[in-house]
């Protein structure tokens, strides 16, 4: 084998354990702040379901709008349910880094990783560099042509 194709793939594969690295420790780091949002959601629903505890707490001259309350609560915990999935969808797209599996699942993660400043940026960027060259390619079963069809399939 060529000595300068060796040394390629040798990067290539510290790349990419580099890469699955990150992407489970911006996994991790995006579950836990999208976590922080559930003492609002639970505060906003206790609230808009309860308004006589509103009464009781002698705070009926600050005339809480419920219906407020209400749509803060759903909107808090859109956010804690969109974070924690996009956190499970980078945990594994970390995952299938590491096992060079269904590279366009982890592509299609890097793009949106794009919106996290700045360390999803900055994930995103150098995910979409380093998958996007032809010696990373070729480490997919798919690319070569000798591995089993990795396209996710819905069951029959």
């Amino acid at each position: 084998m060529d000595p300068e194709r060796e040394k390629q793939r040798i990067i290539d594969q510290e790349h990419l354990r580099l890469l699955a690295l990150f992407h489970y420790i911006a996994g991790g780091l995006t579950i836990a702040f999208s976590s922080l949002f559930i003492v609002h959601t639970l505060l906003f629903a206790v609230v808009a379901s309860h308004p006589d505890w509103i009464a009781d707490m002698r705070l009926q001259q600050a005339a809480l709008p419920f219906n407020l309350m209400r749509m803060m609560a759903f909107v808090m915990g859109s956010v804690v349910t969109l974070g924690v999935a996009f956190g499970i969808a980078q945990i594994l797209s970390g995952r299938f880094i590491a096992r060079r599996r269904y590279r366009g699942i982890s592509l299609a993660v890097a793009i949106a990783n794009l919106v996290l400043i700045p360390y999803g940026t900055l994930l995103g960027v150098f995910t979409l560099v380093v998958l996007a060259r032809e010696s990373v390619r070729e480490l997919y079963p798919q690319a070569r042509g000798d591995g089993p069809d990795d396209r996710l399939r819905l069951p029959s």
